[in-house]
């Protein structure tokens, strides 16, 4: 499965468990009997609704389960926490993670290069 692929599966995942949990909130109140409960769930399932590609939560998920990437062409494990310098002429001194933005310019990677037969990997 490609790196891009694993992470829609997690934010996907992330999305549907906090969305079943208003879901699930809503259903055990029911209208009829708690008006506030059920109108607690449903305010809380919309600020998330709302504030959908806000939300840190899938990010930081990503970040914790993708370590490695497999390159396509060849078959290389890549590490994805390394030394990455940025388009913008930045290179940090630390590793960081390929997902995270560039400290200097706010920049998100959208590909990476394989070290060794320098195909692109989509992230």
């Amino acid at each position: 499965m490609s790196l891009r692929a694993r992470r829609r599966l997690i934010g996907l995942a992330c999305h549907l468990a906090l969305t079943l949990l208003c879901v699930a909130g809503m259903a055990v109140s029911l209208p009829g009997e708690d008006q506030g409960a059920f109108a607690f769930w449903g305010a809380v399932w919309l600020g998330y609704l709302l504030t959908l590609r806000l939300n840190p939560l899938p990010g930081w998920l990503q970040a914790r389960a993708l370590r490695r990437a497999l390159c396509p062409a060849c078959g290389q494990v890549i590490d994805l926490v390394d030394f990455w310098g940025c388009g913008c002429g930045f290179v940090a001194w630390h590793p960081r993670h390929a997902l995270s933005p560039c400290p200097n310019c706010g920049k998100a990677f959208r590909w990476i290069v394989c070290p060794s037969c320098q195909a692109h990997i989509l992230i």
